[in-house]
């Protein structure tokens, strides 16, 4: 009896985890928005009186200097356990690769498998599934914003709201706090999305996709050079070469007109 995985199995247990990982994405949305209308609400007379605020489902009401020393970390924790269970779903997802390309050799067979996993937007957004642009687009967009800006952004407003308040060691707790949720963005979003089971190769993958955009934006606006931008061991300092070598073309053909005219 073979010890290798099936797709079956492999499909049973991505889904599970994205069923876990729904769960903390949903939570984390409905921590965000709480927190987003009260910071909302808070004012500088607020913070001049220490006003309390009242807590949902714990029932209890926080010191407004306690709110904003607690909430920020206990957010930034659930966003980065948010992360990681995210980064353990898509190594699940790579090993639902491997399995469904070594049992189905028709790209038909293999869709009808995909089609099964969980509808899971950050799910379909690794596994790539989804082939209209428009719809794409929306997928990207809303995992964008629910996942790296929207949590990054509350943090960042709770430092803007309390620096009225002038306390040092808090406002540089906040500035932590920030730096900290961008590296872990950093370390955990490219591995979640490309992952190749190495995680340093990961850690700089913007690096990669800042060349492959810049090739695919040069290859848009250039295309007599599309052969050349192909070749796999261009870099970016040679796409910008072509690039500029291109604007100084058109520069020297627009002088002549430019003085008829």
């Amino acid at each position: 009896m073979s010890n290798l995985l099936s797709t079956e199995s492999a499909l049973s247990a991505v889904n599970e985890a994205s069923s876990r990982a729904r769960s903390a994405w949903l939570v984390l949305l409905s921590l965000g928005t709480f927190l987003a209308v009260t910071l909302a609400s808070i004012t500088h007379h607020d913070l001049l009186f220490d006003k309390a605020i009242a807590l949902p489902v714990l029932d209890v009401s926080l010191p407004l200097f306690s709110f904003f020393v607690i909430a920020p970390t206990l957010f930034l924790t659930l966003h980065i356990y948010f992360l990681v269970v995210l980064y353990l779903l898509s190594r699940r997802v790579s090993v639902f690769r491997d399995t469904l390309t070594r049992e189905y050799r028709v790209e038909a067979d293999r869709r009808r498998v995909r089609a099964k996993l969980d509808p899971f937007i950050v799910l379909q957004q690794i596994t790539g599934d989804v082939a209209s642009v428009v719809p794409r687009f929306l997928l990207s967009a809303a995992v964008l914003v629910t996942v790296i800006a929207a949590p990054a952004l509350i943090l960042l407003i709770f430092q803007l709201k309390f620096l009225p308040y002038h306390s040092q060691w808090v406002t540089w707790w906040h500035r932590t706090l920030i730096l900290a949720d961008v590296a872990f963005l950093w370390l955990l979003w490219p591995a979640t999305l490309h992952p190749s089971g190495k995680f340093f190769p990961a850690f700089f993958s913007p690096f990669v996709e800042v060349k492959r955009v810049s090739s695919m934006m040069v290859t848009a606006l250039y295309g007599q050079y599309s052969r050349e931008l192909q070749a796999p061991k261009k870099t970016l300092l040679e796409l910008l070469r072509l690039v500029w070598a291109e604007y100084s073309r058109l520069r020297d053909v627009a002088t002549p007109i430019q003085s008829i005219a």
